[in-house]
């Protein structure tokens, strides 16, 4: 059973770079309109617009 706990653990943190990664490239997107921004959920908008604010610092 160890095993079968480990893939699971396993898929989810693949899951969870795939989704962070995707998170970046939105952020990333040159085309930042209303309708475009307003398409993330509330709950992430902070999150989603904290890594662009890092992101554009860090270039």
């Amino acid at each position: 059973m160890a095993s079968g706990t480990y893939d699971i653990q396993a898929s989810n943190d693949v899951g969870f770079s795939v989704s962070r990664k995707l998170t970046v490239v939105l952020a990333l997107n040159p085309v930042r309109s209303s309708y475009s921004r307003n398409t993330f959920l509330p709950v992430n908008y902070s999150q989603v617009t904290r890594d662009r604010r890092q992101t554009e610092t860090r270039l």
